[in-house]
């Protein structure tokens, strides 16, 4: 990494070196490194579980990075889930999904929630019936 700070800074010295050359008034500066934070990948959390042999429940999933108007949704095929509606609120991060799950199998299963820009993925608990 020493090597890579060293040729950096003496490609600007160079860059320096032929503006000053050319006759501009601009010198090159070499100032502190910019670090940007990394950000992890989009995630998809869901608070409430799916009761498996009941059609028609409305879940809310809270997504960390905003997906825009135009949202899909897959689940885990293994699930049996099937979702029917996805409305993305204006504004927020949040999305409610109109799920079936007459047929679902109990468990947790992959979700991803794809808008224009990112996915997030997270997990779906599907419990059993009580």
């Amino acid at each position: 990494m020493r090597k890579g700070l060293t040729i950096a800074a003496a490609g600007l010295a160079i860059l320096g070196g032929s503006l000053a050359a050319a006759g501009t008034s601009r010198a090159a500066t070499l100032g502190a490194p910019i670090f940007m934070p990394e950000q992890g990948p989009c995630t998809a959390t869901i608070s409430q579980p799916i009761v498996a042999g009941a059609a028609n429940q409305e879940i809310t999933v809270s997504v960390s990075e905003d997906l825009m108007d135009s949202v899909t949704v897959d689940v885990s095929p293994e699930s049996n889930l099937k979702v029917s509606s996805v409305t993305p609120s204006a504004g927020s991060k949040l999305v409610k999904l109109q799920v079936d799950a007459t047929n679902g199998a109990p468990g947790t299963w992959a979700l991803t929630l794809t808008g224009k820009n990112t996915s997030c993925k997270g997990q779906v608990k599907v419990a059993a019936k009580a």
